[in-house]
């Protein structure tokens, strides 16, 4: 068996609410990546169902980028939300 053929038996078809839990993304940020290339396009499954393969779903993961600092505030504002003067 080639490696791609291995590749495919033991890939497994993720439907789109895995996807989310597992990215954290919500489903119209899941598009609008798909669509703009940033993000594995799903697969037909059937006439109505598309899945994503979990491979290219992983591999997208794991090819996020670091992050290197966090801002302290969540938010970005300070004095939780209330302005000073």
């Amino acid at each position: 068996m080639s490696n791609a053929n291995t590749q495919l038996a033991s890939d497994r078809i993720m439907t789109r609410k895995e996807v989310i839990a597992v990215t954290g993304r919500c489903a119209a940020s899941l598009w609008r990546d798909c669509n703009a290339g940033r993000f594995p396009k799903p697969r037909q499954v059937g006439p109505k169902r598309i899945g994503f393969l979990e491979s290219e779903v992983r591999s997208w993961m794991e090819n996020l980028p670091v992050a290197t600092k966090q801002d302290p505030s969540p938010t970005g504002v300070e004095n939780g939300g209330k302005g000073g003067l």
